[in-house]
């Protein structure tokens, strides 16, 4: 039980890094997450039995799906973790992007009424630019109201770029 319980926050836990550490990544997810896919679908056919203690049942398509989206996870995880926590600190060099547009979005509070009953709260702003870089690629940055007051479209920002582990440029 304590083991199921485990694994299911480990991939919980693995999601988050992926969509934190994706927007800080150069590349498209469809690439980490496709290697991955293929990875865990090959492995699949040897591993997916090792799977019966998550799934209770001996069913091999049912431990196949389990391997097949357990091992992507964490295979994609993984990648992001490795390619930005083992970025090449010397390879930091300055790129220009230029502002597409500048946006924001209403957000708002949870509020507890009563046991188990929560309604929408008092509403707030989060504040957001996208970035296009020199490679045509986009990227949306969460910013200061500060600094979405200081910016326009068009505009040209600084940006500190990396060399990942993998060869992978990401923002740092």
């Amino acid at each position: 039980m304590a083991k199921t319980i485990i694994t299911s926050l480990v991939i919980i836990l693995s999601i988050g890094v992926i969509i934190g550490l994706s927007s800080l990544t150069m590349t498209s997810p469809w690439f980490p997450i496709g290697t991955s896919a293929a990875f865990a679908a090959i492995t699949g056919s040897v591993l997916a039995p090792k799977w019966e203690w998550f799934t209770k049942t001996n069913r091999f398509i049912l431990n196949y799906l389990c391997h097949l989206a357990a091992v992507t996870i964490l295979m994609a995880a993984a990648f992001y973790i490795i390619n930005y926590a083992f970025a090449d600190k010397e390879s930091i060099h300055t790129v220009k992007a230029t502002v597409e547009r500048r946006y924001s979005e209403t957000r708002h509070k949870t509020r507890r009424l009563r046991r188990n009953v929560y309604v929408n709260g008092e509403p707030y702003k989060v504040y957001y630019m996208e970035l296009r870089f020199e490679n045509g690629m986009k990227k949306s940055r969460s910013i200061s109201l500060a600094k979405f007051n200081r910016i326009r479209k068009g505009d040209t920002i600084n940006v500190k770029i990396a060399q990942g582990a993998f060869h992978i440029p990401v923002i740092k």
